[in-house]
């Protein structure tokens, strides 16, 4: 059963700083931190972030935001615009990979043998007090992988852009 809930973007910070601190003390949790920063960074869905290949990131000079990354949908292939934070998560995972002796090829998967039933119950393990407000008032200390994606959708739509310009805006 759905339940309606909206997800606090006042705490996405506070949720950065909590999955840094897990790094810290463990950090084998490190790319899997990454992959759920860059989902909150971009709104791609958690499968098109660990199914990114080397060659589907690429450095736009001149523009506004260092990257993007080409991904696979229903429609084909489309671009979705890097920031700057988001670029340096993508950089540290190949850096990553390749202090782990991984031979970095256009096809060399980033996050291997990560998928979102890897990244939600890891993000259960991140508290943050009332990150997720229910319909009935009640409040959750935990997120999934769908909540940063939704709230993606519900800044774009405070923000008042449209559908239309958030494809435009996203490449897709």
């Amino acid at each position: 059963k759905s339940v309606e809930q909206i997800v606090n973007p006042r705490f996405m910070g506070k949720l950065q700083m909590e999955l840094m601190k897990d790094v810290k003390k463990n950090p084998m949790n490190a790319s899997v931190a990454r992959g759920a920063l860059i989902l909150m960074n971009t709104g791609m869905r958690p499968n098109e972030i660990f199914g990114l290949t080397a060659g589907d990131i690429q450095f736009v000079e001149g523009s506004a935001g260092p990257g993007l990354v080409r991904r696979s949908s229903k429609m084909g292939r489309l671009n979705v615009a890097l920031g700057p934070r988001s670029y340096a998560l993508l950089q540290q995972q190949l850096a990553h990979l390749k202090s782990q002796g991984i031979e970095i090829k256009a096809n060399t998967p980033l996050f291997k043998g990560i998928d979102d039933t890897v990244l939600t119950p890891y993000l259960k393990t991140i508290k943050v007090p009332g990150i997720i407000e229910l319909a009935d008032g009640t409040f959750q200390d935990t997120i999934t992988s769908y909540d940063l994606r939704r709230m993606h959708a519900t800044a774009a739509h405070n923000l008042r852009i449209s559908t239309d310009e958030a494809r435009t805006a996203k490449g897709s």
